[in-house]
């Protein structure tokens, strides 16, 4: 091998075959590149070295087919004993494939010469004359053509010569190979592509125009994908191409491609020239498209039939959307291809026809805005002006949805009906006003009949619609033209709330919580405020019994709150405490949906104008909401809400939280300032109201709670109420009184009592009547200084050391007896003061002239009341002696006794006045007071003057009944009278027929005393009323008489006056 490359003249030395075959072709390529006598010498030696077989392939490379390059190395290599002229690489090709692809064409004519196979294929079917067609080689295909050369010959894709001439736009070859005799110019690849097909696909118009004039001179009719070639050149907007082809084969004008025909091609791509082109040739202006194709301007290819992937997007296109079945003049409508329009109008093409949609070519034009389409339009008679689609839309609706001002003129000037409803009962306003188009709705309100409360079919008005999007400025155009924002719907939600929930939703998702968003677009802020001092009736109830201003406290939207309360006018001022009618535990108030929301600005802005929500609150708690409502008090009295204000019935919070007997909320009201002592319209205080609660420890632990506050007034209790807490064991109440703990409450059940308080307090036991009275000075310790004035009064007073201690006990005729004691101590520290009483009040005195002060006002309220039983005994007896008229043998008898029952008053009157008296001259833990000397005094004055009166009404009475007495027997002599002047007559007719009455014979006869008896009757009756009825004539006559000289004395007078 070393020998070799050392000497090229050796070229007999071994060496590996493979090695030696790529140094054969590397010496190929060293003559091709320089084609010298000593490069041509070594490649001969080359081809004597037996050990070399020339028909070899390496790396896709044969010696043949390297040598075909230069027609004198592949003369040496042919020259060549063994070698094989039709020797095929891997890919099937022979050295003849190669030939063809250089542009020389002495090594082609030199393989045809030597006999090389020229309809050899490759591995794709191809020949060389197929491959020179596809590479433009003219010279070659002649010389193969010449060579007899398979002109027809197909490959695998079944493409000819011929195809690959076209595919590659080679105009010579194509004109070279079409006017062969022999050549098939139908002939089809495998996917059904003619030459026609192929020129098309490579975007040729030129050789498209050829083929298509080859077709017309033999009148051959368009085939397979060649019927495509129209819709795809109006696609291109070839004009001239487009003329061939309707000339070529009219059947091609109403071929569809994918479901559309050439018109609907020509429509969209808005040509009028293509378009008119195909009208002429009689397209069918009422053909429907099949199917839906995307828009046609995302397209960008060249060629006259689209690529594969274009088909393929409008078939999954067409399959993902229903066709649209839209014939031509609703393409051009949509599209606005106004001159195309008319075009098909003139055409006879039907005005009101429509698509899968049901929609017109008007209802397009309106849609698309192409006021131009739209006028044209409305010039052809007979066109349906309120057609309607799928949805109950109109073309009014339409327009009116998208703004089109000048559409929506043209339609109303064309008698368009602008009440039509849709399916959802939608009118060309409600589509305005749901999309804000407040030209349109502007539009549309100043024509005539438009209904501004039209209600779609959820109850929905345009105002409602608008005030849903928020849009302000539509919304104050409606009101002012009439639209009643309280119009409720289905669900019986008002317009106006439609417009706080939708604000209520967009600040929920804004993303700045403390920031409103504007809903409905950037407006000036003054228009909300315009609208809703605009707001009608503002106070007026929903069904769900809530007013505009409780909703938007309930959505925490302050601004629209803050401008409902600067409404001056008192017409539509709203009401802060208008209450809402749903059924829950309590109303709420504005305030109180304000409380839930936990918005700090709006209860700023509804605590100072609300005077109901806290007593709504506390009316409302229950063990259900307790915790709740106890949240929402707090969060109010946090806000220095005025914890004072009452009801109608007078009533703060704080009663009524007594009344309901929450200790929670008491204790809340108290510790935040709450009136104690504050009372309703009966005089009631709070502490009156937590005495009067069923559950005894719910009442004493409320009791103890309002008692332990310092400013606690116990003056309008009275000592039966605290009684009520107790039970039937219950003896004594306890009160005391400290200097800084308010006051401590204890029921007792035994007789005694720690009566005494500590240094410094104060303490009242009462008892309610009771006969164990009598026996509290032996309790007392001082029955032995009783001294006892009589049966109605009684005292004691007993001073020992630093104690003093007093007792008064006294009654009434028929009661028990009651009274008054104090004990009072002096200590270092102060006085102890204890009060023992039985008295109506029920409140601690501050000293001993305070308690017998009240129980000298008690006394008289007593004797009042003693005085009024007693006038009532005194009326009593007046209206039985009115009754029985004086008939009662009894009456007097009750009068004796009522004059007893005075006597026994004015006994203990004196009693008690002495007594007191005596008690104010001795006591001395008192001192004297002129106001109790004047109260005794009253005391006296006023029970003995009702004594009186009541006396003087019984002497009244009894004269009366004397009276009554002495009228009854004047009756009695009067009824005696007439029994006498009755049987006189008759007494004297029995006495005359008497005397000769002969008692055994019937003589005279009976009958005879009968008729003389009636007759004296009837005469004495007679004589009766004559001497009766005398006078009262006499007395009539004279007042006759009387009357006519009074009657002519004044006409003389006035006959005299006028004189």
């Amino acid at each position: 091998m070393e020998g070799l490359l050392s000497n090229d003249n050796d070229p007999e030395e071994v060496m590996a075959p493979t090695q030696l075959q790529r140094n054969f072709l590397s010496k190929i390529t060293s003559v091709l590149r320089r084609p010298k006598s000593h490069n041509i010498k070594k490649l001969e030696i080359y081809l004597r070295n037996p050990s070399l077989d020339i028909n070899f392939e390496l790396l896709g490379i044969s010696p043949l087919s390297k040598a075909t390059a230069e027609w004198i190395v592949l003369e040496r290599l042919l020259q060549h004993e063994a070698i094989d002229l039709n020797f095929c690489n891997s890919d099937g090709r022979t050295s003849l494939f190669f030939a063809v692809k250089y542009p020389q064409t002495d090594s082609l004519r030199l393989l045809i010469d030597k006999g090389a196979l020229i309809d050899q294929k490759d591995n794709e079917g191809r020949t060389p004359l197929s491959l020179a067609a596809e590479l433009g080689r003219l010279d070659h295909v002649k010389i193969l053509v010449e060579s007899n050369a398979d002109i027809n010959s197909a490959d695998g894709k079944g493409w000819t010569p011929l195809h690959w001439a076209f595919s590659m736009c080679n105009h010579e070859t194509v004109e070279y190979l079409s006017s062969n005799q022999d050549v098939n110019n139908d002939h089809q690849d495998v996917n059904g592509r003619t030459h026609l097909v192929i020129a098309a696909e490579a975007g040729n118009g030129e050789m498209i125009r050829y083929l298509l004039g080859a077709k017309a001179a033999k009148q051959k009719r368009m085939i397979g994908i060649e019927r495509n070639l129209l819709i795809w050149a109006i696609f291109q907007q070839d004009v001239a191409t487009v003329q061939i082809l309707l000339k070529t084969d009219e059947s091609l004008i109403n071929h569809r491609v994918k479901g559309r025909t050439p018109l609907s091609m020509a429509t969209e791509i808005g040509d009028p020239e293509i378009a008119e082109l195909l009208v002429s040739a009689r397209a069918d202006v009422h053909a429907l498209d099949e199917a839906k194709w995307p828009p046609l301007s995302e397209w960008l290819f060249k060629t006259y039939l689209p690529p594969d992937e274009i088909l393929l997007q409008v078939e999954h296109y067409s399959a993902n959307n229903h066709p649209t079945k839209q014939p031509m003049l609703l393409l051009a409508a949509e599209l606005g291809r106004v001159e195309i329009l008319k075009l098909l109008l003139n055409a006879n093409a039907n005005v009101n026809s429509v698509d899968a949609k049901r929609r017109t070519a008007l209802a397009w034009a309106a849609e698309k805005g192409h006021d131009m389409a739209v006028e044209t339009l409305l010039n052809i008679p007979g066109i349906c002006v309120d057609s309607r689609d799928v949805t109950g839309q109109t073309p009014l609706m339409i327009a009116a949805r998208l703004d089109r001002i000048n559409i929506i003129n043209q339609l109303l000037i064309s008698n368009a009906a602008i009440n039509s409803e849709d399916e959802q009962k939608w009118t060309p306003l409600s589509w305005a006003v749901a999309n804000g188009r407040v030209r349109a709705v502007e539009l549309l309100l100043r024509a005539l009949g438009s209904l501004v409360g039209h209600q779609d079919g959820q109850g929905r008005t345009p105002f409602s619609l608008a005030a849903e999007r928020g849009f302000i400025q539509i919304m104050h155009l409606l009101i002012e033209n009439g639209a009643d924002p309280h119009v409720p719907d289905n669900e019986g939600h008002t317009g106006f709330w439609w417009f706080l929930r939708a604000r209520h939703d967009l600040f929920i998702h804004s993303p700045n919580q403390l920031i409103r968003p504007r809903h409905g677009g950037i407006v000036n802020p003054l228009i909300l405020q315009t609208l809703i001092w605009a707001l009608p009736t503002p106070n007026k109830k929903d069904r769900s019994g809530r007013n505009w201003l409780s909703w938007a406290a309930e959505y925490g939207d302050d601004e629209v709150v803050e401008y409902f309360l600067q409404v001056e006018d008192k017409a539509d001022k709203v009401d802060i405490n208008i209450c809402d009618g749903t059924e829950d535990l309590f109303s709420r108030t504005p305030l109180i949906w304000a409380l839930e929301s936990g918005n700090k600005t709006l209860i700023d802005l509804l605590k100072d104008c609300d005077t109901i929500s806290l007593h709504l609150l506390v009316e409302g708690i229950s063990s259900i909401e307790q915790e709740n409502v106890l949240r929402l008090v707090w969060i109010l009295l946090q806000a220095k809400y005025n914890l004072n204000q009452t009801d109608q019935k007078g009533r703060t919070p704080l009663h009524l939280a007594c009344i309901k007997g929450s200790l929670e909320l008491v204790s809340a009201l108290i510790k935040s300032g709450a009136d104690i002592s504050s009372t309703d319209h009966t005089g009631e205080t709070p502490l009156q109201c937590a005495l009067k609660v069923q559950s005894k420890a719910q009442s004493k632990a409320l009791v103890d709670l309002l008692l332990k506050a310092s400013l606690t007034d116990l003056k309008p209790v009275q000592s039966h109420e605290w009684f009520t807490m107790g039970n039937k064991k219950t003896l004594w109440v306890q009160i005391t009184r400290s200097q800084s703990d308010g006051h401590e409450l204890e029921l007792i059940d035994h007789e005694v009592c720690d009566w005494l308080p500590r240094a410094k307090e104060a303490r009242l036991c009462i008892r309610e009547k009771s006969s164990k009275w009598s026996g509290l000075p032996q309790m007392l310790d001082v029955h032995d200084r009783l001294h006892k004035m009589s049966t109605y009064w009684s005292s004691a007073q007993k001073d020992h050391g630093h104690r003093s201690t007093n007792y008064i006990s006294l009654a009434f005729p028929g009661e028990l007896s009651w009274g008054i004691a104090w004990i009072r101590r002096r200590t270092a520290e102060g006085f102890a003061h204890g009060f023992i009483s039985m008295l109506s009040s029920g409140w601690v005195p501050e000293t001993s002239s305070d308690f017998f002060e009240l129980f000298l006002m008690d006394l008289q309220q007593r004797w009042k009341a003693s005085c009024t039983n007693a006038n009532g005994r005194v009326e009593l007896l007046r209206h039985d002696q009115i009754k029985e008229r004086g008939r009662s043998h009894a009456f007097i008898d009750e009068l004796a006794k009522n004059a007893l029952g005075r006597a026994d008053l004015r006994q203990c009157l004196k009693s008690h006045i002495e007594g007191l008296n005596r008690l104010v001259d001795t006591n001395f833990s008192f001192e004297p007071d002129p106001q109790i000397r004047a109260l005794i005094d009253k005391i006296e004055q006023e029970v003995t003057a009702n004594l009186d009166t009541m006396e003087q009404a019984v002497r009244d009475l009894l004269q009366i009944e004397l009276a009554w007495i002495s009228t009854n027997e004047a009756a009695s002599f009067k009824r005696l009278s007439w029994i006498t002047f009755i049987f006189l007559p008759l007494m004297f007719v029995s006495s005359l027929f008497g005397m000769n009455v002969n008692l055994l014979q019937d003589n005279p006869d009976w009958r005879w005393y009968i008729l003389f008896g009636g007759l004296t009757l009837v005469f004495t009756a007679a004589l009766w009323l004559i001497t009766k009825c005398i006078p009262q004539a006499v007395r009539s006559i004279a007042a006759g008489k009387l009357g006519v000289l009074l009657r002519e004395g004044r006409n003389k007078r006035s006959s005299n006056s006028s004189v």
